[in-house]
């Protein structure tokens, strides 16, 4: 007989599937990662998804949305037409930008694993923002559906940033 804390939550299944679903995709298209992002949306919205969770999947969450980032990154650039291109690279900045800190250290800070999960949610939002705003403002071919999933993302990772924020330490 097996034990419950030893038992699969739904919600790491669902995780786990997500991010699967995310790395398995070799053709970078809006319509292709928009459906993934919408099951992340409701996996991060969803009321059973206890904030234990979403510490306990941070690692499938974090590089889940880490790798949707950068789908996203490359589905703009190949939607873009080459002058246009070099100018939104630069505004985009590096990839490099969300890094993922380690669970429980990160420089010379001591960091629990509610903390450097939320430094890391946090990161993700404020390069998500970043690409909300210079996508809002792009009238090329590509731009809606861009403009569709990097809100999704955004309000997911909100999401889940709302959930650990609201949880006792």
């Amino acid at each position: 007989m097996s034990h419950s804390s030893t038992k699969k939550c739904p919600c790491l299944a669902d995780a786990e599937s997500i991010k699967a679903l995310v790395f398995s995709m070799t053709h970078v298209s809006f319509e292709a990662i928009l459906p993934a992002c919408e099951e992340l949306l409701h996996l991060a919205a969803n009321t059973d998804t206890c904030a234990s969770c979403v510490i306990r999947n941070s690692d499938i969450l974090l590089t889940t949305c880490h790798q949707m980032t950068l789908l996203l990154k490359s589905a703009l650039l190949a939607h873009t037409p080459f002058p246009a291109r070099l100018s939104l690279e630069t505004s985009l900045g590096p990839s490099n930008i969300v890094c993922i800190p380690s669970p429980m250290f990160m420089g010379n800070m001591e960091l629990n694993p509610r903390q450097s999960t939320m430094l890391a949610y946090d990161l993700i939002a404020r390069k998500l923002r970043h690409i909300v705003a210079i996508v809002s403002q792009m009238s090329h071919v590509g731009a809606p559906p861009a403009a569709a999933f990097a809100n999704h993302l955004l309000v997911a990772v909100s999401t889940m940033l709302e959930k650990l924020r609201s949880t006792p330490a």
